[in-house]
């Protein structure tokens, strides 16, 4: 890590409060490299939720309306999230800047690889734990809305678990 990341890294750990440490990661999403971005992301796993939650679901909500029509636009994730055009543009600036979509001349969105490879994680997160929240009896909207808070949350080993107990229940439950 470069002399400059390692001092906006202690001056984000020497913060007292959440709005301050927000400013400088804010600040490092943004303008700094991935890989002070991911120290930080690391070090302060859950702090950051809402940021990278955010950018989660407007990269899903990207894929998703992809699949139903010929091209998206910031007023179509605007329409579908019912969030206003400037806090979809501003959304849509910081996930260029960090090459996780592209914008052609006509303002038509794409997602470059990565930003398709985290939105189908997220995607693929929310349709199987939706699908087995309501396997366990949990209406379709609190399945859903529980879904997508935790879709953001889990850890990689917990969600692979998860999917391998669904396996191997629906399997026993066929025989």
């Amino acid at each position: 890590m470069s002399t400059h990341n390692i001092l906006i890294f202690r001056r984000l750990q020497a913060c007292a409060d959440l709005s301050a440490q927000l400013y400088f990661f804010m600040t490092v999403f943004v303008y700094e490299n991935a890989e002070l971005f991911l120290t930080m992301y690391t070090t302060y796993g859950g702090n950051y939720l809402k940021i990278q939650e955010s950018a989660e679901n407007y990269l899903e909500t990207i894929l998703m309306l992809s699949e139903k029509q010929p091209y998206v636009r910031s007023i179509d994730i605007a329409t579908e999230l019912g969030f206003s055009k400037p806090s979809v543009s501003v959304a849509m600036k910081n996930l260029r800047v960090n090459n996780l979509i592209l914008v052609n001349d006509e303002g038509h969105i794409t997602l470059t690889d990565e930003g398709r490879r985290i939105a189908e994680t997220i995607y693929e997160r929310h349709t199987a734990l939706s699908k087995w929240l309501m396997d366990l009896g949990v209406s379709e909207k609190t399945a859903l809305d529980d879904a997508c808070r935790i879709e953001h949350d889990i850890s990689a080993e917990s969600f692979a678990a998860i999917k391998e107990h669904i396996k191997k229940y629906s399997s026993e439950a066929k025989n």
